[in-house]
């Protein structure tokens, strides 16, 4: 079995032109070298490396952190694959306040919301600046605290899924943080 990572290049060549029965001495194989293609065998998943979440201090990481409401969320996302990633991934959410739609603050799938976010393909390192996180979302109205949740999938260029990066549902997924009042 070959190792991930192996670099194969598939070369095309005109063996013999024409029927067996010709003398095909004279026809020359002209094939471009250009026509080569390269195949990379990737065996290895992605990975997500880190969540991180944009403090006053600077990043800290994003689960279990507790956020002061009057500010949107910004989260960065670190991804790594040897062999190189896909463009996009699939960034998922549950924002209490918003997505809670029967009210028992339990993150059920089906309440998630999912926007694809796109990047350079084939890079082998990523952080991606997911999109903001309105506090307004993830606090309801009336309580002194709401939580969020954050799950991500994808691929690598082979196909590979994505790990690390959750499942829907509080104890499974990449990160859940809180939205706190502010109490001056």
């Amino acid at each position: 079995m070959l190792p991930s990572n192996t670099r194969i290049q598939l070369s095309p060549h005109i063996e013999r032109s024409g029927p067996l029965s010709e003398n095909t001495e004279t026809s020359l194989d002209q094939t471009s070298p250009s026509q080569n293609i390269p195949f990379i065998y990737d065996k290895i998943q992605p990975t997500t490396t880190t969540l991180l979440i944009l403090d006053s201090g600077g990043y800290a990481p994003a689960d279990e952190h507790i956020w002061t409401a009057q500010q949107d969320v910004a989260l960065r996302l670190m991804l790594q694959d040897p062999e190189g990633l896909s463009n996009s991934i699939q960034f998922s959410y549950w924002l209490e306040a918003s997505h809670d739609l029967n009210g028992n603050g339990e993150m059920e799938e089906e309440e998630y919301l999912s926007q694809t976010v796109t990047f350079n393909s084939g890079l082998t390192s990523v952080e991606i600046d997911l999109p903001l996180l309105s506090w307004q979302e993830i606090l309801p109205a009336g309580r002194s605290s709401g939580k969020a949740s954050i799950v991500v999938s994808g691929f690598d260029l082979a196909g590979n899924s994505l790990l690390d990066g959750g499942a829907f549902g509080e104890e499974n997924d990449l990160a859940t943080f809180q939205i706190q009042e502010r109490y001056d």
